[in-house]
């Protein structure tokens, strides 16, 4: 979770979850959105009423937001964004500097 202050994000709470196995054998994309889930599931005290940016670096999402027809997972999972005011912006890993730091401490 972040926040932005004089026009600079900064993140003020940060949160990791181990996949079940059969979490594991998602797509990437599943993977994505299920992560995204997790973070509307934890902080949805917070964001319930706000407008909530989440920036992602896989433009999948976005495409599933937008096709008509989806597999009932997807479906399920786009039905609860959909209480929440939420934007996805579609933005390069390379430019998204606070997630790319975290993932490269996760690999290690």
């Amino acid at each position: 979770m972040g926040q932005r202050e004089d026009h600079y994000p900064y993140a003020i709470y940060l949160f990791s979850k181990n996949l079940s196995p059969a979490e594991l054998n998602y797509t990437v994309t599943e993977k994505e959105l299920l992560e995204i889930i997790h973070a509307i599931s934890k902080f949805r005290h917070y964001i319930i009423d706000y407008e909530t940016f989440v920036h992602t670096d896989n433009s999948a999402i976005i495409f599933l937001m937008r096709k008509p027809i989806t597999n009932g997972r997807i479906t399920r999972w786009l039905l609860l964004l959909q209480e929440f005011n939420i934007y996805l912006i579609d933005r390069l890993g390379r430019d998204n500097l606070a997630t790319d730091f975290l993932s490269l401490i996760n690999a290690t």
